[in-house]
């Protein structure tokens, strides 16, 4: 295991208004799609292959029990359950210089049809809902649903390209009023360019340098990452994450190894992500060898209680208001 550090942190966040609704859930089924936004686009594009699903891959789940899930089934071309997810929208940067903007088009995300959610990145020149013209979009989708503590889970296939982010992150629910980056991220997975490694990051206040910091694992399976499924998880407790890639951990923090000053902002309900980012001061550019149209594939992401505290998560319903 080695430990990464980042400062400024590789996210920092739009501030968004937020309603909350407690509930109590014990499965999610998809429902309504939601309806995509007028824009103006040019597009050159060229497919990229279809990725060839493994039936087979490790999970960290034996013991466990299931809370909650999506299981992303659905006809192919609808969006997501507009119950569980919501599209974020907008091309302002998103604080790390991204060149994307996101939609909720069904080119960029929708169900395919086969159990899975695709989002694809696609170079092309859009102008989104808040008027910023930009040459590349993509998608985002915030959850609904509220997670604190549990393992959660998500089995994925990440593209792979010069600029290219994949990610799967939470956010605390109190991004609205606190701010980032007193709300707190978890970085489940993310991957970059066509680097074979996968980061698990922390994000969180810092007292004593008045900054961002970031700490967590980093590791290279056998194989990379590119042209394969894979899934990617935590085991979060009150005093402790632990990350998984394909049911094996490759590293942890806890409170107690957390850098002097470092806020630990992980004992409260987060809001789970999904995207694929374009450029930004972490990836860099995207080059000639980049892909015109990229797509990252989700079969399921599942909350389940945590065999390390035995204690069951506590699931919530918080919507934030997107504008």
């Amino acid at each position: 295991m080695s430990i990464s550090s980042k400062y400024p942190s590789t996210r920092a966040r739009k501030t968004l208004l937020l309603a909350a609704i407690p509930i109590s859930l014990l499965a999610l089924v998809p429902l309504a799609s939601n309806a995509a936004s007028a824009a103006t686009v040019t597009t050159t594009a060229t497919a990229t292959p279809t990725p060839t699903p493994v039936p087979s891959i490790s999970s960290n789940v034996a013991g466990r029990k299931l809370v909650v899930s999506d299981e992303f089934s659905g006809t192919a071309g609808t969006a997501p359950s507009s119950y569980i997810w919501q599209a974020i929208q907008g091309g302002g940067g998103w604080g790390n210089n991204e060149l994307e903007t996101y939609t909720n088009r069904a080119s960029n995300v929708s169900l395919d049809g086969k159990g899975d959610v695709a989002i694809t990145a696609r170079k092309e020149t859009y102008t989104g809902k808040d008027g910023i013209t930009r040459n590349y979009t993509s998608a985002r989708l915030l959850s609904n649903v509220s997670v604190k503590y549990g393992y959660i889970e998500a089995r994925m296939f990440v593209p792979q390209g010069q600029g290219l982010w994949p990610a799967f992150w939470t956010l605390g629910s109190d991004i609205y009023p606190k701010g980032y980056p007193y709300s707190g991220e978890i970085d489940i997975m993310e991957a970059l360019n066509k680097m074979p490694t996968v980061f698990g990051t922390l994000h969180g206040p810092d007292s004593v340098h008045q900054s961002v910091y970031g700490v967590g694992p980093k590791t290279s399976p056998a194989g990379g990452l590119a042209g394969a499924w894979h899934t990617y998880g935590i085991d979060w407790t009150s005093t402790a994450i632990t990350w998984f890639i394909d049911g094996k951990s490759y590293g942890s923090i806890t409170k107690a190894t957390m850098p002097a000053g470092a806020v630990w902002e992980f004992d409260k309900p987060h809001l789970m992500q999904l995207n694929l980012a374009v450029g930004g001061n972490w990836p860099g550019s995207p080059d000639a060898t980049t892909p015109a149209v990229s797509t990252m594939l989700v079969d399921y992401v599942r909350v389940y209680s945590s065999t390390t505290s035995g204690v069951t998560p506590a699931i919530g319903y918080t919507k934030i208001n997107l504008g």
